[in-house]
């Protein structure tokens, strides 16, 4: 075999120290931005740590699961692969048990267990109810969609007797992939999966775990991902809201199935974008606002976020579900966000309080939901 030119193997050498030099340069900025963050928001989140492969495991479908047991820092997860106490089987007379479902606006990794919504909401409860007992399992995690909730649902939540389940999803991200997978090519409002924790791009099949697992290889995939194009610059579109409220109700059916038999309280899923501010200065503390609004102008991102929230209602109204909107007004009050999607302990607590108020209007005299 012919060895390469000198000036072939120059070029590589040039090409790898120039792709670590890109790497490097990227990663030192994460973690400046990430001290500045720290500074206004309080401890950062490494979202790539929560689907490292030793903490994650997947359905027969590629759904991404947390492990039974699996430790990630501070974040513990119990038997269920669920982040809370472990859940007491048979469930004990006079318990009522409250079913957490949403994304990372719920798991809430950055806080203590102790600040997060499912734990303020189980506390509020049991001082406003004392001679009742109420436990609560929060399926969620980073970016899980209803097919995964579904399948959660299935898998941990139905054997446990829920009394009640709380829902908070619908990111816009959520949305146009639905409306993407029925619609033509030449239709499709995303190019690419862009959410870092997706089936798609997590299957073990698709990614090799030991490569993962590095640095280099996550700070990479970050570049790859937040640089994708989108396949027709979305604020140039005249946006399909009918059909966009179809994919909605469509991406609702498997969760609203899983859960039929139990009563469903949704919560509006608000964000705190704002029409007073530049979006990309709005989109650089928040990777999920990063890929949501990916395309969008301000308007329509700001429809898009009002129009998800609409549809919500509207799912809640068709099932029959109790529907709470605690949030707006959240959207005027920074100390209520981290960033423009996940709360601080202060919006955790706010909607704890809501939600509270309104689950114990509902309590009987002998622990039961009305």
């Amino acid at each position: 075999m012919k060895s390469p030119s000198p000036e072939r193997r120059l070029e590589r050498r040039f090409a790898m120290w120039l792709l670590l030099g890109v790497a490097f340069v990227v990663a030192l900025a994460e973690g400046v931005l990430g001290q500045r963050r720290a500074a206004v928001h309080g401890a950062t989140v490494d979202w790539s740590a929560l689907t490292d492969a030793t903490a994650m495991e997947f359905t027969p479908d590629g759904l991404p699961l947390f492990r039974p047991g699996a430790v990630l820092g501070e974040v513990r997860f119990n038997a269920l692969g669920l982040r809370g106490p472990e859940v007491v089987m048979p469930k004990p007379e006079r318990t009522i048990r409250i079913a957490f479902l949403g994304d990372s606006r719920i798991l809430a990794p950055e806080l203590a267990l102790a600040s997060t919504l499912p734990e303020l909401t189980q506390e509020r409860l049991q001082l406003a109810h004392p001679n009742c007992r109420f436990d609560y399992l929060s399926l969620s995690g980073p970016s899980y969609h209803p097919a995964i909730l579904a399948d959660l649902w299935t898998r941990s939540a139905a054997q446990t007797d829920p009394d009640l389940a709380i829902l908070m999803i619908g990111s816009i991200q959520q949305m146009l992939r639905a409306y993407d997978a029925g619609a033509p090519p030449q239709h499709r409002l995303l190019s690419v999966t862009a959410g870092g924790f997706s089936a798609e791009a997590r299957h073990p099949q698709g990614v090799d775990t030991g490569i993962a697992d590095l640095t280099l290889f996550a700070t990479l995939r970050r570049i790859l991902i937040l640089s994708m194009p989108v396949l027709r610059p979305r604020d140039r579109l005249t946006l399909p809201m009918p059909t966009l409220g179809q994919a909605f109700a469509q991406m609702m059916l498997p969760l609203v199935s899983a859960m039929a038999d139990t009563p469903v309280t949704a919560v509006a899923y608000r964000t705190r974008l704002r029409a007073d501010a530049d979006l990309s200065v709005q989109r650089r503390d928040a990777r999920q606002l990063r890929i949501d609004v990916q395309g969008l102008s301000l308007d329509g991102a700001l429809a898009l976020s009002d129009f998800v929230v609409d549809q919500m209602a509207a799912v809640a109204a068709t099932q029959g579900w109790d529907y709470i909107d605690p949030l707006p007004p959240l959207a005027e009050n920074a100390s209520h966000f981290r960033d423009q999607f996940h709360f601080t302990e202060k919006g955790h607590a706010h909607i704890a309080t809501q939600l509270a108020t309104r689950i114990g209007t509902k309590v009987t005299e002998d622990c039961k939901l009305r």
